[in-house]
C-alpha cells in the first residue's frame, strides 16, 4: 500500500520526488502493479482504469515455493492446456517472471487470486480471467522455462474454452516480450 511505502523515505524526497512519483516509476518499470483489494468488493465493479490504486503487488518480494510444493500444485490441477515457454540458453535474467506477472495484472487486466488458502509466491501464482466461461491460470516459474496451466471448471466441456486459449497464449507471449 502507499502507507507501506512511506517507510522508504530514503527512496524519495518529499516535495521533489513523492510517493506517487515512486509508484508511477515502479509501475512503468513493471516492478509492481495495482490490485483490487479483496476486502473491498465494491472496487470490482469499477473498470480497471477507474479503480483507486491503494494496494499493489510486488512479486519480487514474495518467497519462493519449493520444487516439491510446486509438484503438488501440478498434480491437482484440472488442465485445459499446458504452455511451456522455454529459454533455450538456460536460465534467464532475474526478474523476468516478476515483470511478466506485473504486465498481466497491469496491462491485460488479469486478477490475482487473493484468498486465505492460496498465498502469493515469487515462483507460483494463480490468476483469474473474468471471461465467459471463467478461467484460472496457474503460472509456475522454473529455472529454464515458465509454465502456464489453464484451468477450467470441471462442469464445463473443454470445447467451450477453445476460443479463449489463443487469447491467453497471446497475452502470455506479449507479457514475456514486455518483461
Amino acid at each position: 500500500s502507499k502507507a507501506f511505502l512511506e517507510r522508504f523515505e530514503s527512496h524519495y524526497v518529499p516535495g521533489i520526488f513523492s510517493i506517487d512519483d515512486l509508484c508511477e516509476l515502479l509501475k512503468k518499470h513493471l516492478v509492481f502493479a495495482p490490485v483490487t483489494n479483496p476486502s473491498s468488493p465494491e472496487d470490482d465493479s469499477a473498470p480497471i482504469e477507474g479503480r483507486v490504486e491503494t494496494h499493489f503487488v510486488m512479486p519480487s518480494l514474495q518467497q519462493v515455493l519449493s520444487e516439491a510444493e510446486l509438484g503438488s500444485y501440478r498434480n491437482r490441477s484440472l488442465d485445459v492446456a499446458v504452455l511451456l515457454v522455454r529459454f533455450p540458453r538456460g536460465s534467464r535474467r532475474a526478474g523476468v517472471f516478476c515483470c511478466f506477472v506485473v504486465h498481466l495484472v497491469r496491462h491485460c487486466g488479469w486478477d490475482l487470486i487473493l484468498d486465505t488458502e492460496e498465498k502469493l509466491y515469487r515462483s507460483f501464482l494463480k490468476m483469474r480471467l473474468l471471461t465467459s466461461p471463467p478461467l484460472s491460470v496457474v503460472l509456475i516459474d522454473s529455472n529454464t522455462y515458465i509454465e502456464v496451466r489453464v484451468n477450467a471448471m470441471a462442469s464445463i466441456p473443454v470445447e467451450e474454452y477453445a476460443g479463449l486459449l489463443p487469447v491467453v497464449k497471446n497475452a502470455i507471449l506479449s507479457g514475456i516480450f514486455a518483461a
